[in-house]
C-alpha cells in the first residue's frame, strides 16, 4: 500500500518536471510510467508468492515462510493471502484516499484536479489483482461485483466532493488509450 500512494506522487511530479506541450501528451506519459510501477509491483509480489509455493528461494538465501500454518497446502495459503491482499488494497485503499482528502482539505480550500492517469491506472491494478486472486481462490467471484460497485461509488463521491475537474482537457481519441 506504502508503494501504492508513495509511487503515483513522484510519477506525476516527474511528469510535470518535463513540461510536456498537450495536456494528451502528459496524461500519456502519467499512464505509462504509473503503469509500469503498478504491473512491477504486482509482478513483484506473484514472484514472492510463486516462490513461496515452489519451494525455491530467487532472491534470499532463506525462504519466506517455510511451515504451513493451519492449510492443508501452499496453494490454499497462496490463495488466501492473495484474497488478504485484494481486500486489504481495497479498504485501506479507500481509508488512506480518505485521510488525505480530508487532510488537504482542512490546509486547503481549494479542491485538487482530478488525476485521470492516477485513477485509471489504479483502477487497471485493482482489477488484475483481482483476476489473479481468482485463479487461487474462485470463491471471491461472489463479492467481487460488490466490491467493483462500492469502488465505483466511491470514485463518484471522491469525485464530486473532494475533486475539481481538470484544467486542461484532451479527447480520448487524441490520447489513444480510453
Amino acid at each position: 500500500m506504502l508503494i501504492k500512494t508513495i509511487l503515483p506522487f513522484f510519477c506525476i511530479l516527474t511528469t510535470q518536471c518535463e513540461n510536456w506541450d498537450f495536456a494528451s501528451t502528459r496524461v500519456k506519459n502519467e499512464i505509462w510510467k504509473l503503469f509500469l510501477t503498478n504491473v512491477l509491483n504486482l509482478v513483484t509480489i506473484c514472484v514472492i508468492f510463486v516462490e513461496f509455493v515452489m519451494r525455491k528461494t530467487y532472491f534470499r538465501s532463506q525462504p519466506i515462510m517455510s511451515e504451513l500454518t493451519g492449510f492443508m497446502c501452499r496453494e490454499n495459503q497462496m490463495g488466501i493471502s492473495f484474497v488478504k491482499l485484494t481486500l486489504t488494497d481495497f479498504f485501506a485503499g479507500i481509508v488512506v484516499t480518505e485521510i488525505m482528502n480530508w487532510v488537504k482539505r482542512i490546509f486547503s480550500s481549494n479542491k485538487k484536479e482530478f488525476c485521470t492517469s492516477e485513477e485509471t491506472v489504479s483502477l487497471l491494478y485493482f482489477q488484475a489483482l483481482v483476476w489473479i486472486t481468482l485463479l487461487f481462490y474462485p470463491f471471491l467471484a461472489i463479492i467481487v461485483p460488490f466490491i467493483f460497485y462500492i469502488r465505483f461509488k466511491y470514485s463518484y463521491y471522491v469525485f464530486h466532493y473532494h475533486r475539481r475537474v481538470p484544467n486542461e482537457t484532451y479527447a480520448s481519441s487524441v490520447i489513444n488509450y480510453l
